[in-house]
């Protein structure tokens, strides 16, 4: 008997935890398994509106730069060659404040959902590729001078946009100030889409291109004495960088060092033939950039500092030691 009360007493007490019998507890094990439930799915809901999409566009964005720096770098002999350091990326951002200053809507391109900002920010990034384009076949033989006409195309299209930013109208103003921070968290679920084709594509071309790649690497004379002319894929390959580089940022704003830091890393470690490389690069890319902006959003938590200012501290180093080493 005594042992039938127990064994009813415990089966009472193991109901009442599993929240079977109210009794008269004021919560049970139902409610705090509900409000268990309750917290997985609203983290859940945040991974997937908040933390996925700006994972997924870090990536992508990283693994971009990284495959647009190891193109420049190919098509101009030259491993300092990066977007943001030849000032592809300052014209994208250019192409971006002009836009936001005059308020220019791009009506035409709406049809395949493109955005004035990412117009513009292709229409900079393919005006500076076309200059470097045609400065390449003349005067950018060496190193430091490719290096200083990015310096000066730099300078020059910053002065630009602090013009703008000196005579706009304040909100126009904050609006280039907010968008230059170079920030993940602002895209939009359609230019998830939009930056997950255009990658895509990218990565399919790169794929085909990547021979042609290699013959690039050994230089105009090489090739030219094979008979071969390489001119078309040049320019396909500027037009191609040019708008990947310019929805990066028209996206995230500029981005700095992502294109230099790791192709010179996968160069080192597997060699120099891209077609056994490209994949390796735009991993790495995303990689970095997926690091970086974590490190962004915790380093100074709750404040949410620029991925670019990140990549910059990492990458400013590197290429230092790479101009005085002169690899």
């Amino acid at each position: 008997m005594k042992q039938r009360m127990y064994l009813i007493g415990l089966t009472l007490c193991v109901l009442i935890l599993l929240g079977c019998v109210p009794w008269f507890f004021p919560t049970n094990l139902t409610g705090l398994w509900d409000d268990q439930t309750r917290h997985i799915a609203d983290g859940f809901e945040l991974i997937k509106t908040f933390r996925l999409p700006r994972l997924m566009v870090a990536g992508m964005i990283g693994a971009v730069l990284a495959l647009s720096g190891m193109i420049y770098q190919a098509m101009l002999q030259n491993p300092l060659a990066e977007p943001f350091i030849l000032g592809v990326a300052s014209g994208a951002a250019l192409g971006v404040a002009l836009v936001i200053h005059f308020g220019i809507s791009v009506g035409v391109f709406s049809i395949i959902g493109l955005s004035s900002t990412a117009i513009g920010a292709f229409l900079g990034a393919l005006a500076v590729s076309g200059l470097i384009y045609l400065l390449s076949f003349r005067h950018l033989e060496k190193t430091l001078t490719l290096l200083l006409v990015g310096v000066i195309l730099n300078f020059f299209i910053s002065s630009l946009i602090m013009l703008l930013q000196a005579i706009g109208e304040p909100h126009k103003v904050l609006a280039m100030i907010d968008w230059m921070m170079g920030r993940l968290t602002l895209v939009e679920s359609y230019e998830l889409w939009q930056l997950a084709v255009i990658s895509g594509l990218f990565l399919l071309a790169i794929y085909r291109l990547s021979p042609h790649l290699n013959l690039l690497s050994l230089g105009r004379v090489a090739t030219q004495t094979r008979g071969l002319s390489l001119k078309p894929v040049i320019s396909l390959l500027f037009i191609m960088v040019s708008l990947v580089v310019g929805y990066a940022v028209s996206l995230a704003g500029p981005i700095g060092f992502v294109g230099l830091i790791v192709p010179h890393i996968v160069r080192i470690t597997l060699g120099n033939d891209h077609r056994q490389n490209w994949p390796v690069v735009a991993l790495l890319g995303a990689v970095l950039l997926m690091s970086a902006d974590l490190v962004a959003q915790t380093m100074l938590y709750p404040a949410d500092l620029p991925v670019g200012v990140i990549t910059s501290i990492l990458g400013a180093p590197l290429f230092l030691y790479l101009l005085l080493s002169n690899k």
